[in-house]
């Protein structure tokens, strides 16, 4: 390799072309990434080879080949090249004969000189771009090792100049004069590209796809694909055996296309299972070899192009191939407009990700070599960058027919090598399934095999000791669980409050009084009874009482507001309300009312009687609807039966040990419209005292730690909102409780830490009212937050769209099933029927979609990951909030953070409200620089605000609707440093052409993207802050760092900018 030292001044200088354009400013984006370097090597062999011979061949190719003597300058900060005089080029030949292994020795030294090659060839001025290397292996095998900065060769040239090295080698073989290689001079296609660049053609290519492109798919997660991590590309690959071709080849021709749409078509189809949407974005390298001077000289002049294909679930194969084929028409004859020119086209943020993430390469130029007899095999040595789902396809001429090659090409940071092979395994079987004689519809065919079906489903059932612990259930009839309260603990209390403290023996006796009464105003089987009546043990009786009579009860909250009470209330159409002087008359006003303060509780209490059976209704409770009004869950006494079955066998049992006692204090601290309610209520059932306490002591952390305390509390149950309050003042430093139940929202993982270094005994539970309560439980342990395994019974799959299982370390829906389902919606069929589906693996079986999105982390268990539906759109990405929360809780000082989203469509932006940790202080600018630091830019929220609180609803949770609006001069102020000074006119001159207006306001505390600018216009930024004497880097522009902090790090002195700021 040589320098500018060694090589002279070139004739004649001239721009870059388009396609040279977009490497050159990738490269000097990333200066550092090692990926714009690309490779062949040519395995040659078996048979006899002249190493000589083939140093000599290079050499000729070297000296005919204009595009491997380009010379790159800068020159008024803009790039140039020309074409040096031909030189003496002479490969390095390497004999590795005498090598224990000399094909592993020959691997490590490619790798050595890929590596050699990013750092010489990343500045790309004055320096040969090219090195070829010939290594001897054996007698009988020689590599040909060729690398390139992307800047001058592609994957098609590659292969061309092989096939040229292999004529001029068989040509001083033989003496005969090669063939002339009909090159044409770098000249002739700068100029075609200038022409064409500044023709009425371009225009209408740009009008072509910005028509195709609009409105902008859903490319979320893949801008930002062009930041790589910089470590070796990992590489997995899997073959297609002559058959599978013939049958994609017939395929194909059936559906009047050919083999490679058929192969595209199904890869659309996998990434529409793999991601949930029908819209789907594949880029693809086009060769944009249109002119006779570009099909036959060697340069760089490939163009990555969005393949925009709609996919539904009851496409077949053939159906598929039809679209890729009839959008591929379109993407051919507009395929000069260069792709990295598309984002600034359209004019809207995200767009870049349209070139990122996903792609399929078809490498069908690839030749068959002829060393004179002697074989020679291209295989891809560095492939440019690599993206999260890059397919590579090859065909691969044998003797039995054409196999297809089929590789992903991923960067290991985010992809891992396991992963990536999982999911080409997935493509293949996909893609066979597809291909199958039936011709099936997308949406049946599996990714996975029936035997890596049935060992994932083994992997995420119960767990070993849950799954033994099951099969000794006994059914809980309800009435019986409220009987034996008594029995266990007759004299002692079983149920506590601030008014009352009821023993065993009182506590039945009084259910007994109230369910006669219940029974005597006609409640019984499916009969609601409505619960309006204070938080406590007025409330708990009036539970076990209808349930002792065979009823289903609603309870309501007083903190709720009047008309959401009524509203509930309408819906469940009880005839008979229990409630109390206090209680509001306005509720189900000609339904019978048994008045609290006229019971009579010394009388005689009649033997329960009722007629209830495991299906008939335990609870009706309701959840938020999407029309705005409540909706009803209907919960079975079988499914609240055994909610209580499992936690008195798994639940209870470790939190005695750990408490060393059979006879646990446990704080109730749910609201009764909330489902967790029945979690704290169900340890009466294990003979253990109940507290409840009122929302004005839960709601003082001091004053409720004083009263865990006092009442000698072993189990704490709470949402992780109230519990990360309590561990601010210090709850984790105390003895007791010695178990915590977390649940009723995620868990963070800066609270799920804590509780592991606390060594307290903890459990996450997750689960929907509608599968009662819990359905996935885990032991907070380890370090990776969790909602861990289903209960004992109970199923949990992760499905894509189609219901179809999804591969490990990949996200899909969480659909759960078993016997705590819930019956459905009260009155709501329609919902019902939606969100409660049948079960693809149980005959006759029902699951529920939960709408919350998960991945499957082997040995770790389920991971939530937010939402499907709290998806929202910033920039053109698409963001999960409780990703960005999860982020947020991880910026020290944070104890809790909650992020929604102001605005819509193009003018949406994220909010984040925080909250400090005890004696922290936070500012939202900084809160934002921490963050950016950890996070690509479009996870970043526009506005921080900080609070000493979040304001809760009754249930525990965070009150999201009594969160503050931002402050509209939030994040802005004016710039306090010369560095600040400079970037600022700098940012808003740049940014103000772009917008064609003189300047643009700059916000300081906010990051160059979000304020609309891009990659093209941060290079503007770049040269014009160099100028000026500030040294920024464009990377610092494009990661989400704030402006004030990308000044912080510039390398001037204020001294050096004062004069210039001023």
């Amino acid at each position: 390799m040589a320098s500018s030292s060694s090589l002279p001044d070139p004739a004649e200088w001239f721009p870059l072309t388009g396609a040279q354009e977009g490497i050159w400013n990738a490269q000097r984006l990333d200066p550092t990434s090692p990926y714009y370097v690309v490779g062949e090597v040519v395995e040659i062999g078996p048979g006899d080879v002249d190493p000589q011979r083939l140093a000599d061949a290079v050499s000729e190719a070297v000296a005919e080949t204009e595009t491997l003597r380009l010379r790159v300058r800068e020159h008024d900060g803009a790039a140039q090249q020309g074409v040096v005089t031909a030189a003496d080029y002479r490969p390095e030949i390497r004999d590795l004969r005498d090598a224990p292994d000399p094909f592993a020795l020959a691997a490590a030294v490619v790798d050595e000189q890929r590596t050699d090659m990013a750092l010489h060839c990343a500045p790309m001025v004055e320096r040969e771009l090219f090195r070829y290397t010939i290594l001897r292996l054996t007698d009988q095998h020689v590599w040909l090792v060729q690398l390139y900065h992307h800047l001058v060769i592609d994957g098609y040239s590659a292969a061309r100049l092989s096939r040229r090295i292999a004529a001029l080698y068989r040509a001083g073989i033989t003496g005969k004069p090669p063939a002339p290689s009909g090159y044409r001079s770098f000249r002739e296609l700068v100029a075609e590209d200038l022409e064409y660049r500044q023709s009425e053609q371009r225009a209408q290519d740009e009008r072509y796809w910005v028509d195709a492109m609009t409105p902008l798919p859903p490319v979320g997660g893949r801008e930002g694909g062009e930041k790589h991590s910089g470590g070796r590309t990992v590489h997995v690959t899997q073959t297609l055996s002559p058959q599978d071709s013939d049958r994609l080849k017939d395929l194909g021709s059936r559906a009047g296309s050919n083999w490679v749409d058929v192969l595209l078509g199904a890869y659309a189809g996998y990434v529409h299972r793999l991601t949930g949407r029908s819209d789907v974005v594949v880029a693809l390298p086009m060769m944009v070899r249109t002119t006779t001077a570009a099909l036959k000289t060697p340069a760089m002049a490939v163009n990555v192009l969005p393949l925009r294909v709609q996919v539904s679930a009851e496409d077949t194969a053939a159906d598929l191939a039809s679209k890729v084929s009839a959008a591929m028409v379109g993407v051919r004859e507009h395929q000069r407009f260069r792709g990295e020119d598309l984002p600034g086209a359209l004019g809207v943020p995200g767009a870049g990700g349209l070139l990122h993430g996903v792609g399929a390469n078809v490498k069908v130029f690839n030749p068959a070599l002829d060393f004179h007899g002697v074989p020679g095999l291209l295989r891809n040595v560095a492939g440019g960058p690599p993206e999260d789902m890059g397919l590579t396809v090859t065909p691969l001429a044998t003797e039995q027919g054409t196999e297809i090659q089929l590789g992903f090409e991923t960067d290991p940071a985010r992809v891992t090598r396991d992963r990536a092979l999982a999911r080409l395994r997935g493509f293949v079987t996909l893609l066979r399934g597809l291909l199958s004689e039936d011709a099936p519809r997308l949406g049946a065919v599996p990714a996975l095999e029936p035997e890596d079906l049935e060992r994932l489903e083994h992997r995420r059932g119960s767990s070993a000791d849950a799954a033994a612990a099951h099969e000794s259930f006994a059914p809980v009839d309800l009435a019986e669980a409220v009987e034996q309260i008594g029995l266990r603990r007759p004299d002692e209390p079983v149920l506590v409050d601030a008014r009352a403290s009821l023993t065993g023996t009182e506590l039945v006796h009084r259910t007994r009084v109230l369910s006669g009464l219940l029974m005597e105003a006609g409640v019984g089987p499916e009969d609601v009874v409505v619960l309006d009546l204070p938080r406590g043990h007025e409330m708990v009786l009036g539970m076990l009482a209808t349930l002792l009579a065979g009823g289903a009860f609603q309870a309501l909250d007083r903190a709720h507001p009047a008309e959401r009470r009524r509203a509930t209330t309408e819906d469940g159409g009880a005839d008979v309300v229990v409630t109390d002087a206090d209680g509001d008359a306005s509720l189900r006003p000609d339904a019978r009312r048994i008045l609290w303060e006229q019971i009579d509780w010394a009388a005689a209490a009649p033997e329960p009687a009722n007629a209830a059976g495991p299906e008939n209704l335990a609870y009706l409770l309701h959840t938020s609807g999407t029309t705005g009004r409540p909706k009803g869950v209907e919960v079975t006494r079988a499914a609240l039966g055994h909610l209580i079955a499992h936690h008195r066998a798994l639940l209870f049992p470790p939190s005695e040990q750990r408490a060393q006692s059979t006879h646990l204090h446990v704080a109730h601290t749910a609201s009764f419209t909330f489902d967790a309610a029945l979690d704290q209520l169900s340890w009466l059932f294990g003979g253990h005292t109940v507290h409840v306490y009122d929302a004005a002591v839960t709601g003082d952390a001091l004053a409720f730690l004083d009263a865990l305390a006092e009442d000698g509390i072993d189990v704490l149950d709470s949402t992780p909102s109230l519990a990360g309050v309590l561990v601010e003042f210090g709850l984790l430093q105390l003895p007791a409780p010695s178990t915590l139940i977390l649940g009723g929202e995620t868990l963070p993982a800066s609270l799920w830490h804590d509780v592991v270094a606390s060594g307290k005994l903890a459990w996450n539970l997750y689960g929907p009212t509608e599968s009662t309560v819990d359905a996935v439980a885990a032991p907070v342990a380890g370090q990776t937050p969790t909602i861990g395994r289903p209960l004992a019974g109970l199923t949990a799959h992760l499905l894509d769209t189609d219901l179809q299982p999804v591969p490990d370390g990949e996200t899909g829906e969480l659909y759960l099933g078993g016997p705590q389902l819930a019956r459905g919606y009260r009155a709501h069929p329609i919902e019902t029927a939606t969100r409660f589906v049948a079960d693809p693996f149980t005959p006759g079986g029902r699951l529920y979609r939960t709408g919350d999105l998960a991945r499957w982390e082997p040995g770790v268990g389920y991971l939530l990951l937010g939402r499907a539906d709290d998806q929202v759109e910033i920039r053109g990405q698409r963001v999960e909030p409780a990703e960005v929360e999860a982020l947020l809780h991880e910026v020290p000082g944070v104890a809790g953070a909650v992020v929604g989203v102001q605005g819509r469509d193009e003018d949406a932006s994220l909010v984040a409200h925080v909250v400090p940790s005890r004696g922290a202080r936070l500012e939202a600018g900084a809160v934002r620089e921490d963050l950016a630091r950890r996070a690509p830019s479009h996870l970043v929220p526009a506005h921080v605000v900080v609070l000493d609180a979040f304001p809760v609803t009754v249930g525990g949770k965070v009150d999201r609707s009594a969160l503050p609006a931002p402050h509209a001069e939030e994040n802005t102020r004016e710039a306090r440093t010369p560095a600040e000074e400079v970037l600022t006119r700098v940012v808003a001159e740049v940014l103000g052409r772009r917008r064609g207006a003189g300047s643009a306001a700059v916000a300081l505390d906010r990051d160059f993207v979000s304020q609309g600018g891009d990659s093209i216009s941060a290079l503007s930024v770049v040269g014009a802050s160099h100028r000026a004497g500030l040294d920024i880097a464009a990377q610092d522009l494009l990661n989400g760092t704030p402006l004030a902090v990308v000044a912080t790090r510039a390398a001037a002195s204020d001294a050096d900018l004062a004069a210039l700021a001023a």
